[in-house]
């Protein structure tokens, strides 16, 4: 590094700039009056001197808008590159500091003032950005800070942090820093101006969790991450700058070191991007360096700041960093903002779609890198890149969503208010909270003091939807049951109790209520809820995409529990009432899907084929072939061509599916589970039974471990397994395996939403082939007895007599055997061109063979 006095020329320049800045700091200090009498004796004796004063006072003022903080001047003049300041403060072009020749002023902040400038003495050439203290920021505490900026830059050699090229001390005795100048925007104005999408906001994120990571590795500490702090050339290369406020960690400090300096250094910090450990100050380590960078990643997002409204002082700030977690990705973008639309086409897609995007592993991420406590981050900015990198590659990431327990402990902590309030507290008792009566009279008085009733009831919504999404398939495991239905149980009955008269507000909860209980088996109950919601909706005079979606929901929940005819209407009504909606709706898809997936169940093949097929093909258009709903319809589409006999073309699309989820979820996913199990039902109708066994005795594990042994998808999983071992001629493994299977499912009865009905005839077929004929008979008339009180194909498809009948043949009872397969026969499904509907036709007919065959009546057979 060389060090450089100003010489010749360049002294006169230096020292009127010295008294416009000598002037500027007399400014600063006085009232509102003595201000004005400054200025107008300095426009009375030096017109020329007050006039730059004057700029000074603009530029100061315009550095206050960006938020300049101390070594802020650098970073946030940034935001407008420089532009316009060729007017402010003093025209110093063709000044000279050391060897570097000044072209036009950068920005002025509290503590610094930065130029460009350019080398001119022929050693090199180029620009670069030099930064030098003001006058008033002289004392040795602060001269000791800029001179700590020049050494840990000096450490810092990466591509993506602003190289440090010079140091020296201009003429007046002021130290100066000489930094590479990158021309370019900041980060979130370059991808906005570019449309930059979700995942090349993500990619250039990375760039900047690189650069950070190594100053930690240096042990570094930026400790003022924010947008204005990192600038994008026009290449797309991220560079991180202004490391005035940065500190060594402790472990590196030498004696001394961390005494006055890091402590007058580390008051010092942007609000917007602030840990909440910067606010109370507590230490600062690399996980505030995470968190800063979760912030810049959030507003690089979804647009807007985790925390306060953008006029929010710094005293609210605080109060918000501090106390509150910020509201996730996907629920923020959502709101009903004003900009909302602004923020999706800044990112080159629809809001719908954006919040679709950041729901899920986005939302964890974020959460993670955001909280409070520095301990619950992530470990390091490498840590948190490698969760960046893995979702960019469709791979699991790292971070889990936070469960349930977490944030009703977290939820009672906040003292939030809300109508719901109390029953969620009893609730928490359940989990082992102590003190609740207490919290909740103080939550009460809070509810009571509440502006309005609108108000609370958007707070009860946000937070009952944020706390009952938790519920889900894929860590339904890992909570207690009872607390779960505990939880669902009561808050259904406070949504009816309390949110009478706010339908907008009962149809979104129910809407949750009805999912959680969905997602753990619990569809039954789930079917009454998303009518309560449809219900609410149709009061509240949604729109027809909500409606459509919640009658397409209440369809699915109908289907589960096999009431076909039900869920085909319920269907056809969504997909009719969301005709007006975009081709590409998302609302209008769904609906689609829905009826296409009890179309198929119904034995429409063809037609259950060609509306997958159209979805499928809009999906992969408007979400792209790797979007979770994409992979769910093109499973549906297997499905559909498997019953139409196309074995090749579904066995395709299946492990398409499969490897999407995979890649995407992990091999625990339940709906990759899920799908497996519709996969094992093709392989059965085609014979590939070893395929079966190897692929589900691997996915039962992972179910079980993922979901627990009596979740809905582990059942089935189970029964195709059974079913699996009686095609292998394995009856007694089968019948095992079918029995366990049907014990968890509750003795038979619809206690977990799903009728056991492939369990049973997998039973009675295991027990046949064990002999064990009066068992066999026994399950069987129980069967028919079931499917009697059903409604669908299977309720006079004569599949319940067919099964009968073969239990009699084997029990040489050939008469009656005759009889049920006559009426079977009687009771058959019309042809249609589906593989899987002629199936109950085709055993019939088979069974009859065997039946004169054993009866000794082959003219008849």
């Amino acid at each position: 590094m060389t060090s450089g006095r100003a010489q010749g020329n360049g002294d006169s320049g230096v020292r009127r700039w010295s008294e416009v800045m000598s002037s500027f700091e007399r400014w600063l200090d006085a009232d509102a009056d003595a201000q004005d009498r400054l200025l107008a004796d300095l426009e009375r004796q030096d017109p020329e001197l007050h006039g730059l004063v004057v700029a000074a006072i603009r530029t100061d003022r315009d550095a206050e808008s960006l938020h300049f903080l101390e070594d802020g001047a650098l970073v946030d003049a940034a935001r407008s590159g420089g532009r316009g300041a060729e007017s402010t403060l003093l025209d110093l072009l063709g000044e000279q500091v050391g060897p570097w020749r000044i072209e036009r002023l950068l920005g002025v902040g509290g503590m610094g003032q930065v130029v460009l400038v350019a080398r001119s003495d022929g050693l090199h050439s180029g620009r670069a950005a030099l930064k030098m203290l003001r006058f008033a920021a002289l004392d040795q505490t602060t001269q000791r800070r800029f001179a700590r900026e020049g050494e840990l830059l000096a450490r810092l050699q990466h591509p993506h942090v602003a190289r440090l090229l010079d140091v020296g001390e201009s003429v007046d005795g002021r130290r100066f820093l000489v930094l590479e100048y990158v021309d370019g925007d900041r980060i979130d104005d370059w991808c906005d101006r570019r449309r930059a999408t979700i995942e090349r906001r993500l990619q250039l994120f990375e760039q900047v969790c690189d650069a950070i990571a190594y100053a930690h590795g240096n042990l570094i500490v930026h400790r003022d991450l924010k947008p204005s702090n990192i600038l994008v050339d026009a290449g797309g290369v991220a560079k991180v700058l202004d490391f005035g406020m940065a500190k060594l960690l402790e472990g590196e400090a030498l004696a001394g070191e961390m005494t006055e300096l890091t402590r007058v250094a580390g008051a010092a910090f942007t609000p917007e991007y602030a840990a909440p450990e910067q606010f109370s100050g507590d230490p600062v380590t690399v996980a505030t360096d995470v968190y800063s960078l979760g912030a810049v990643l959030y507003v690089l997002l979804v647009g807007h700041r985790p925390h306060g409204a953008a006029d929010a002082t710094p005293a609210q700030l605080a109060r918000a960093v501090s106390l509150d977690e910020p509201r996730r990705l996907s629920l923020r973008v959502g709101e009903t903002t004003g900009d909302t639309r602004r923020i999706a086409e800044a990112r080159s897609t629809s809001a719908e779609q954006l919040q679709r995007a950041l729901r899920g592993d986005l939302d964890t991420i974020l959460a993670k890198a955001l909280k409070r406590d520095p301990t619950e981050r992530y470990a390091s900015v490498q840590a948190f890149a490698d969760d960046i990198r893995r979702y960019l590659d469709n791979r699991p990431i790292a971070a889990r969503a936070d469960s349930l327990a977490y944030r009703l402990r977290k939820y009672v902590r906040r003292h939030r208010v809300g109508v719901v309030v109390g029953s969620l507290l009893v609730l928490a008792v359940l989990a082992g909270v102590a003190g609740i009566a207490v919290e909740e009279r103080i939550a009460r008085r809070e509810a009571a003091r509440a502006e309005t009733e609108a108000a609370k009831a958007t707070q009860i919504a946000n937070f009952t939807s944020g706390m009952l999404a938790g519920i889900d398939p894929d860590r339904a495991k890992t909570m207690d049951r009872t607390l779960i239905r505990s939880i669902l149980d009561t808050a259904a009955s406070n949504a009816d109790r309390e949110l009478a008269e706010q339908p907008a507000v009962r149809a979104s909860i129910e809407d949750t209520i009805a999912t959680s209980y969905y997602s753990i088996g619990e569809s039954e109950i789930a079917v009454s809820h998303w009518q309560l919601a449809l219900d609410a909706a149709k009061q509240s005079g949604g729109g027809p995409g909500p409606q459509a979606r919640l009658m397409a929901k209440l369809s699915r929940a109908q289907k589960a529990i096999s009431q076909y005819r039900k869920a085909h209407v319920t269907a056809t009504q969504a997909v009719e009432i969301s005709k007006g909606l975009p081709e590409t709706d998302a609302d209008s898809l769904y609906a689609q899907s829905r009826l296409a997936a009890v179309d198929c169940v119904l034995f429409r093949s063809q037609v259950c084929r060609d509306r997958f097929a159209s979805v499928y093909a809009l999906e992969r258009r408007t979400l792209g072939e790797e979007d979770a709903e994409t992979l769910a319809t093109l499973s549906g589409l297997a499905a559909a061509e498997a019953q139409l006999g196309n074995h090749d073309v579904s066995r395709a699309h299946y492990a398409k599916a499969i490897s999407g989820y995979t890649a995407r979820f992990g091999a625990s996913d339940s709906h990759r589970l899920s799908i497996i199990t519709q996969y094992a039902s093709m392989n059965d109708a085609t014979g590939h039974y070893d395929e079966n066994e190897k692929l589900l005795e691997a996915s039962l594990p992972l179910a079980r471990a993922a979901l627990g042994e009596a979740h809905p998808i582990t059942l089935e999983t189970m029964t195709w397994l059974g079913i699996t071992f009686n095609q292998l001629k394995r009856f007694a493994e089968a019948k095992a395996t079918l029995l366990r299977a049907l014990a968890l499912y509750g003795s038979g009865d619809k206690s977990n939403g799903f009728t056991p009905m492939s369990s049973k005839i997998g039973l009675i077929d295991a027990e046949v082939g064990l002999g064990e004929y009066a068992a066999a008979e026994k399950h069987a008339r129980e069967f028919l007895v079931l499917v009697k009180d059903m409604s669908g194909p299977h309720g006079d498809g004569g599949l319940s007599r067919s099964i009968l009948a073969n239990v009699l043949i084997h029990e040489d009872r050939f008469e009656e055997a005759e009889q049920e397969l006559k009426a079977a026969d009687a009771a058959r499904l019309p042809r249609s061109p589906g593989a899987t509907a002629n199936l109950v036709s085709r055993q019939t007919a088979q069974r009859f063979v065997d039946l004169y065959t054993r009866w000794n009546k082959p003219e008849s057979a």
